[in-house]
C-alpha cells in the first residue's frame, strides 16, 4: 500500500488546455486499444490486420468471422466510449449493459447486453465468480459505491476498482474483460487521464493482478498494477507534451 501511495503521488491529469489535441491523438489510438483488447481475450488478429479490418473493410484470410465481428463491434464500442467521456455522462449499470451490447452484437444477440443467468468459470483460474441472482446484485452495488467516490477518490484508483469489481463479477457468459476495461477508460478520460492500454505482452502480470484477492475482493495488487501502468502511460504522453 505504502508503494501505492508513493505511485499515486506521481499521477496527476494532464494538461486542460492541451486536452483536445490530445483526444484526437487518444483516437488514432483506437485500433491500439481494440487489437490489445481482443487478443488478451484470444483474438488472433494482428494490430495491422485489425487496422485493414477496421479501415478497409478487408477480409482477412484463415481468420474467423468471430474476430471479424470482434474487430468492429470492439471499435464501435470504443466510439461510444469516447462519446459517454466527452459528454460527461455518467457510467451507470445501464451504460455498462449498452457497451457490452455493442460488443456481442452478431456473435450472441441473445445475451448482448444483459446480465447472465446461470453458472460461469473463469479458464486458468480456481476462483468461481458468484451465481447469477448473487453477480447481479452485486453490479447493482458497484455502481452505487463507484457513484459515491467517483469525485472524491484518486481517478485511478475507482478506474482500477470498478474494472476489478466488474471482472470479479462476471455478470456475462462473455466479454467481460473487455466490458471492464472500456468501463475503467471512461472514468479515466472522464478525469483528464489517458487511456489505458493494457498489451497483450503484459497478460500474464494483468491477469495475476487480476487473480490476486479474488475470493476477498482485495483489489490491492490490481490496484498496483493498474498505478504502474498509468505511470508508463503518463510518462509517454508527457514526452510528446514535452512537459
Amino acid at each position: 500500500m505504502a508503494e501505492l501511495d508513493e505511485r499515486l503521488s506521481r499521477l496527476q491529469s494532464l494538461p486542460a488546455n492541451a486536452w483536445a489535441g490530445l483526444v484526437r491523438l487518444f483516437a488514432a489510438e483506437d485500433v491500439r486499444f481494440t487489437w490489445a483488447s481482443n487478443a488478451l481475450e484470444g483474438n488472433t488478429l494482428t494490430l495491422r490486420e485489425t487496422q485493414r479490418v477496421l479501415e478497409d473493410g478487408a477480409t482477412i484470410a484463415g481468420k474467423s468471422m468471430r474476430e471479424h465481428l470482434e474487430a468492429v463491434n470492439h471499435a464501435a464500442a470504443v466510439r461510444r466510449m469516447h462519446e459517454i467521456a466527452e459528454r460527461g455522462e455518467a457510467l451507470t449499470v445501464h451504460v455498462m449493459l449498452e457497451l457490452h451490447g455493442l460488443l456481442l452484437r452478431g456473435i450472441d444477440d441473445a445475451w448482448a447486453g444483459r446480465i447472465r443467468n446461470d453458472a460461469v468459470a473463469i479458464a486458468g483460474t480456481q476462483y468461481r465468480p458468484p451465481h447469477a441472482d448473487a453477480a447481479s446484485a452485486g453490479v447493482d452495488d458497484t455502481f452505487a459505491r463507484y457513484g459515491e467516490r467517483k469525485d472524491r477518490d484518486h481517478p485511478v484508483v475507482v478506474a482500477a476498482d470498478l474494472h476489478y469489481e466488474t471482472a470479479r463479477l462476471h455478470p456475462f457468459f462473455d466479454g467481460n474483460g473487455r466490458t471492464a476495461r472500456l468501463l475503467m477508460n471512461a472514468h479515466l478520460l472522464q478525469r483528464f487521464f489517458p487511456p489505458l492500454i493494457i498489451e497483450p505482452n503484459a497478460r500474464g502480470a494483468y491477469l495475476d493482478a487480476l487473480d490476486a484477492g479474488q475470493e476477498t475482493g482485495d483489489a490491492s495488487a490490481f490496484r498496483l498494477f493498474i498505478a504502474g501502468a498509468m505511470q508508463q502511460s503518463l510518462e509517454q504522453y508527457a514526452k510528446i507534451l514535452s512537459i
